[in-house]
């Protein structure tokens, strides 16, 4: 097994076919040259045109309200800081671990989406036990299944939808959990049919809906449909940042880089946008600011500061494609395998252990990709590499 990082190797197959880089100096902290100055803007969207955090006192429900229009900015934007108002929020209403019925759906949103998975499910279970009907918890808690990789349980959660919902959100459930599966070109056609028949009932859900739909035609080599699904979702979703950083992964991928590039701005306030800019630039070989790397730097290094780091998915592709850190970018990589299992995090973390030649801390994913019987054909280039890989080194 080779000990240091390969150039050969870390170039010669990855996914999203990125060329390799040199490292960047650690981004210098920006200290404001007065008390006045303005450092950041925080929109003027939340509740009723101002970001006021303190909850109703007496009123739960206005609680519930605000709490949910924190999650759902923060999920339009990928601003993660406003799950984290939306947690101090309800946090005020919990008296050491009971939460008024209201607020447990809620509570179970901001703690998925900081990926607090397990706490999640726990806040959920009381509630589904009241309240089996309740379309939306179970969506949540078979998200979470899905995303823990744990596809047996996801579908229990999904049939627990058999006529309490629309077809749409049925078939998406379904398909969801069988993307990665060998069931995947069924829950193509299937979530595609669904989506030619939805109705107004179905609006909210629509765009997720079609996120889902262009992944599977992209699993299934239906690309240019994939696309299309995408911008027709960018169209519909205004500010929201979803789908156009899902059009920007399969751009990637396919080495539409200019398309990407016009897409997104050099100063998309973005994180996660403008490091797909980097990329891209990096496919054609033109990324030279400096400062463009250090702001993302800047940017990773701030969450690695909290306590449960959020984005080490991405933090792990930076730390691999920009800035040349192979074995920071594995350890990252797998510390975020640990909890989330979807197609994004198998492919950096088997990247990053192609980079610096390692199957070694890898047995348990790989042994998982056999069990759960992993069929995500995009993988494939991936584990025939780090095969030849342990050829190579033998």
């Amino acid at each position: 097994m080779r000990k240091h990082y390969s150039t050969k190797i870390a170039c010669r197959v990855i996914v999203w076919m990125f060329a390799c880089t040199s490292g960047v100096n650690a981004a210098i902290p920006y200290v404001p040259i007065s008390p006045n100055t303005i450092v950041s803007k925080l929109p003027q969207t939340i509740t009723g045109g101002g970001t006021k955090l303190q909850a109703e006192n007496n009123n739960a429900t206005k609680a519930r309200n605000q709490a949910l229009e924190h999650i759902a900015y923060a999920q339009r934007s990928g601003d993660a800081r406003y799950f984290g108002y939306a947690l101090g929020i309800l946090k005020r209403w919990q008296h050491g671990d009971t939460l008024p019925d209201e607020l447990l759906v809620p509570m179970a949103m901001a703690q998925q989406a900081l990926h607090r998975f397990d706490a999640a499910l726990d806040t959920l279970k009381p509630h589904l036990n009241r309240h089996p009907e309740d379309t939306q918890a179970w969506l949540i808690r078979a998200g979470i299944e899905q995303v823990q990789g744990r596809y047996a349980a996801a579908r229990r959660s999904c049939e627990q939808l058999l006529g309490r919902s629309t077809t749409l959100v049925e078939i998406s459930c379904a398909a969801w959990t069988e993307r990665y599966t060998a069931n995947a070109q069924m829950a193509y056609q299937a979530l595609r049919s669904a989506v030619r028949h939805a109705t107004t009932t179905d609006d909210s859900v629509l765009n997720w809906s079609l996120i889902l739909l262009a992944e599977l035609a992209e699993i299934n080599a239906d690309y240019d449909y994939a696309e299309q699904v995408l911008r027709w979702v960018i169209e519909r979703a205004g500010d929201d940042i979803r789908p156009l950083t899902a059009l920007a992964d399969l751009q990637l991928r396919r080495g539409h880089t200019q398309a990407l590039l016009a897409m997104i701005e050099p100063d998309h306030p973005s994180p996660a946008l403008r490091m797909r800019r980097m990329l891209a630039l990096i496919q054609q070989g033109t990324l030279s600011s400096d400062q463009q790397l250090a702001w993302l730097r800047q940017h990773f290094d701030a969450g690695n500061r909290r306590e449960r780091p959020l984005h080490q998915r991405d933090a792990a592709i930076a730390n691999l494609y920009l800035f040349n850190e192979p074995h920071k970018a594995f350890e990252q990589a797998l510390g975020n395998w640990q909890q989330q299992r979807e197609f994004a995090d198998v492919e950096i973390l088997l990247s990053t252990a192609l980079a610096i030649g390692d199957r070694t801390r890898i047995q348990d994913a790989l042994a998982w990709l056999d069990e759960t019987q992993f069929t995500d054909p995009r993988i494939n280039p991936l584990r025939q590499a780090l095969s030849e890989d342990r050829g190579d080194a033998s």
